[in-house]
């Protein structure tokens, strides 16, 4: 019975890799704690995934809580989103799904069964998301963790943003851990970010939402002060940091990964995968009403693991830090195709799926990417072109058809009611079927081909390179990087370029963005003078 005192030898740990819980999670019930995180600020959904899963995931789980993220709406940055916010019901479980690899002994009878386990055992014992939702799950915190009566003894502590310091930040880290090892439930209202590296330094950001009235500043204590202390008072192993620890996992959703399913099955019976195919075609493959059962099919069956090569040209915010023109395209593939480590994908074997953040018609109409494949093919010989898909119409096409027969195939709950329930405009669920398409065409091939730009550690931009890290082997660096490095060919031939986002800054500074600024003010005030 529950309550009665087990007299039974105290389990063992299990090998839970670099880092250990502060709790005794073996022989007792894991206390209800919870870690409130709340700042202002945005970002992109990769960012805010890698965040989740390497820094707060595990400090969650290393301190025995829960940790509750602010709604997507509040957390990912609307310029992402072609600068429409979310709205406020869309859930965290639509894109990400997450796990404690804490197996924590809820009561007696899980206690006995976790005593005797074997690694077999081990990995089939249930666990607890670690992650939460302070907005979405508002009823369930403030019954099961804020209610004294429901959670005794429970401590709570944390600073409003304009009264923090660094120390006090470490001192709630250091009573957190307390607490863990006391068997203390407590929340943590982590009103403040963490930062790691020089490009992500900032102490203090204006609010980006789109209340003005709530408007204040965001305090953030670097990574690595947190880490120090998490050495210093035993909770972290020396040279260990949160990144090293395995106590959580962050992976892509259930959902995002049924509907990458579906989306790569289409683009494989777009391309004539298997098939006889024929000449090169720039346009957007045709949605097929009779497919349904044949994407049913090939996503679960032998189509599933095939082949394929994908190309990311990333342009929106990073438009001409490389060079992703249709003609470098063209050389890109040709180039890419040429240096394939898989002998199909070298071979021109197998098919392209591409994608770009661009939204000009224009450019995702043109039919670079095929003509690059069929000049590489023809030179060498070959006599098959599986083709070239653009996976943006696919991806859209197949949330808008399927996004909710499979949420609720699979018991989901991706927010919304009624239009909102499609998550109609959410550039951020197609950009996480994308990525999750891209990832298999690096597993399965090695051909995942991204033309993006990459920093080099602490360098100005100009230093940076889109050959490297993040980038591809065969992509060119852009107009605006080649300004940065006072190409005056460059400047002359696409000085409207700086025009756009933070250009002017990355490639002359301060004085440019400002001389720059003060053009654009003078045009627009003539402009007005003009019409009247």
């Amino acid at each position: 019975p529950r309550g009665a005192r087990d007299h039974r030898a105290r389990a063992e740990a299990a090998d839970l890799g670099m880092c250990q819980p502060q709790c005794d999670y073996v022989n007792n019930a894991a206390p209800r704690s919870l870690i409130i995180y709340n700042t202002t600020w945005r970002a992109g959904l990769a960012d805010r995934q890698d965040m989740y899963s390497g820094i707060l995931a595990q400090l969650a789980a290393l301190t025995c809580a829960r940790i509750a993220l602010m709604p997507p709406t509040l957390a990912l940055d609307p310029g992402h989103n072609n600068g429409v916010y979310m709205p406020n019901e869309w859930r965290w479980d639509t894109y990400i799904a997450n796990r404690s690899l804490v197996p924590f002994a809820s009561d007696v009878d899980a206690y006995y069964d976790y005593a005797s386990y074997d690694d077999e055992a081990f990995d089939k014992v249930p666990r607890e998301p670690v992650l939460m939702d302070w907005s979405n799950d508002a009823v369930v915190i403030a019954r099961d963790y804020m209610d004294p009566y429901n959670n005794p003894g429970v401590v709570i502590f944390g600073d409003h943003a304009n009264a923090l310091t660094d120390d006090t930040i470490l001192e709630n880290l250091r009573r957190a851990i307390e607490c863990a090892r006391n068997g203390v439930p407590f929340i943590w209202k982590m009103n403040f970010e963490i930062t790691w590296g020089q490009r992500y330094d900032w102490w203090v950001r204006e609010f980006v939402g789109d209340e003005p009235d709530k408007a204040g500043l965001m305090y953030a204590v670097k990574q690595a002060s947190l880490e120090r202390e998490l050495r210093a008072i035993g909770a972290l192993d020396p040279g260990v940091g949160l990144r090293e620890c395995t106590l959580a996992e962050v992976t892509t959703s259930d959902v995002i990964s049924r509907l990458a399913d579906i989306a790569t099955a289409r683009a494989l019976y777009a391309s004539g995968l298997g098939e006889e195919s024929g000449e090169e075609s720039g346009e957007e493959p045709a949605g097929d009403p009779g497919m349904a059962e044949d994407v049913q099919r090939v996503a679960t069956g032998s189509l599933k693991d095939a082949k394929f090569a994908a190309l990311h040209a990333r342009r929106g915010d990073e438009v001409g830090w490389c060079d992703t023109s249709p003609e470098a395209l063209d050389d890109f593939v040709e180039c890419a195709l040429a240096n394939a480590t898989d002998p199909d994908v070298r071979a021109g074997k197998v098919p392209v799926i591409w994608f770009t953040d661009e939204t000009e018609e224009w450019y995702w109409k043109e039919p670079r990417a095929s003509i690059g494949m069929m000049r590489y093919i023809r030179r060498d010989g070959g006599d098959h072109f599986p083709g070239v898909v653009y996976g943006e119409s696919l991806v859209n096409a197949t949330v808008e058809e399927m996004l909710v027969r499979v949420a609720d195939e699979m018991g989901v709950d991706v927010g919304g009611i009624g239009a909102d329930r499609r998550h109609a405009g959410d550039n951020y669920l197609r950009y996480q079927i994308a990525v999750e398409m891209m990832q298999r065409a690096e597993a399965n091939a090695d051909a995942y081909w991204n033309i993006h730009f990459s920093y080099r550690g602490g360098k100005p931009f100009k230093y940076g390179t889109c050959a490297k890290g993040h980038g591809h082997p065969c992509a060119r660096d852009g107009p605006v990087l080649r300004m940065a490095r006072g190409e005056e060919d460059a400047l002359a031939e696409f000085d409207d370029l700086l025009d756009i986002g933070n250009n002017a800054f990355l490639v002359g500074g301060v004085e440019l963005q400002r001389e720059r600024e003060a053009l654009k003010a003078n045009s627009t005030a003539k402009k007005h003078h003009d019409e009247h």
